[in-house]
C-alpha cells in the first residue's frame, strides 16, 4: 500500500492541473468576450470608444492617485519642515 505521502502528492497534483484546466477555460472564455467586443467596436468604426471604455477607468485611478500622493506628500514635507524634523 502507498504511503500517505504519496497519496497526498497524487492528490495535490490532480487538483493542481484541475485548478490549471479551470484557469485556462475562464482565460478562455474572458479572451473570448474581449474578442468579440473588440472585433464588434471595430466592424462599426468605434474601435476608439472602446479602448476608451475599456481604459477610462484606470486612467482616472492612476490620475487620482497621483494627485492625493502629490497632496500628502506636500502637506507632510511642509509639515516637516515647520517641525524641525
Amino acid at each position: 500500500m502507498r504511503s500517505w505521502k504519496s497519496a497526498s502528492l497524487i492528490a495535490f497534483g490532480l487538483l493542481l492541473g484541475l485548478a490549471i484546466l479551470a484557469g485556462i477555460g475562464i482565460g478562455g472564455v474572458l479572451l473570448e468576450e474581449f474578442l468579440v467586443d473588440l472585433w464588434w467596436f471595430e466592424a462599426i468604426g468605434y474601435e476608439g470608444y472602446f479602448w476608451q471604455r475599456l481604459l477610462y477607468r484606470y486612467l482616472v485611478f492612476i490620475v487620482a492617485v497621483a494627485f492625493f500622493f502629490a497632496l500628502f506628500f506636500a502637506n507632510f514635507w511642509i509639515g516637516g519642515k515647520y517641525l524641525g524634523t
